[in-house]
């Protein structure tokens, strides 16, 4: 799937290319705006649980956006799903340039819960 989205990127045009670099800026500068009423955003990983196996790693759908604009992520755990004990995720998201302010609220998520220590039931 890496090399087909390399291949379609390779169709974009130069202008193309440049005008998505200005709708990116203006994302940019629109997104800064939520840091003014919040240190740190949090949104789930994943649509659901992580894939089972290691074939895939799931959806990127909720890590793309921030990728786009160059924000920092951390991805932390936050419990298992019920029904096949796949871990669950929350992704925090700091302003640019802010990777600290991100790896403080995590490490102060981590202290306040033991979700990183568990581990789900082994099937046999």
């Amino acid at each position: 799937s890496l090399q087909a989205f390399i291949a379609e990127g390779l169709k974009i045009s130069a202008d193309q290319y440049l005008q998505a670099q200005s709708v990116r800026n203006d994302y940019r500068m629109a997104f800064a705006q939520a840091f003014t009423e919040a240190d740190i955003l949090v949104t789930p990983t994943a649509l659901g649980t992580a894939p089972a196996g290691i074939g895939a790693t799931g959806s990127p759908v909720f890590n793309l956006p921030f990728t786009n604009l160059g924000l920092p992520t951390l991805t932390l755990p936050v419990g298992f799903s019920p029904e096949n004990a796949l871990p669950l995720g929350m992704q925090l998201i700091a302003p640019h340039l802010q990777e600290q302010r991100l790896i403080d609220m995590g490490c102060f998520y981590q202290a306040s819960t033991d979700w990183h220590l568990q581990r789900p039931p082994v099937a046999r």
